[in-house]
């Protein structure tokens, strides 16, 4: 990938005391840089720093070890400031539980309440949702006397 190839910098935000706010990689530092204004932590940084490595691999590594063992207060991986993923409802599944619900389905199982299936972001949005056979069925059909309806 080309990415992977181009130098890449590993850099710091610091507040006015000197404490790590947050460390992240980037090939293009006033793109990232601009993104991060829009961050509530911007207005506290008062120092940066920045330091270039040949391949975004070798950066990534770095950036990993830095949030790992210099803990920036603001960065959602590896800090231990940062807010971990909402709480699952009862009703809801991650990926890998969908798959587990849907290999019991090929097996026969069944679905008698609607599950949502939720995303791998921390908001852990709803992106689809598993129905009752019965269920489907009565939307085909009211869809099917909907249309007829228009007609």
């Amino acid at each position: 990938m080309w990415l992977d190839d181009q130098p890449t910098a590993l850099y710091r935000f610091f507040d006015a005391d000197g404490a790590l706010l947050y460390v992240g990689i980037t090939a293009d530092l006033e793109q990232r840089w601009s993104s991060h204004q829009r961050k509530p932590w911007w207005p506290d940084v008062a120092k940066k720093t920045v330091e270039w490595h040949d391949t975004r691999p070798v950066a990534l590594a770095a950036e990993l070890e830095a949030i790992k063992s210099e803990a920036p207060r603001y960065n959602v991986a590896g800090s231990p400031w940062a807010p971990g993923p909402r709480e699952l409802e009862a009703d809801e599944l991650n990926t890998g539980q969908a798959k587990e619900v849907l290999r019991g389905v090929e097996l026969g199982a069944q679905v008698v309440e609607p599950l949502f299936i939720v995303d791998r972001t921390k908001s852990r949005r709803r992106v689809a949702v598993l129905v009752p056979h019965d269920f489907y069925e009565q939307a085909l059909s009211d869809r099917a006397r909907l249309e007829s309806l228009e007609k």
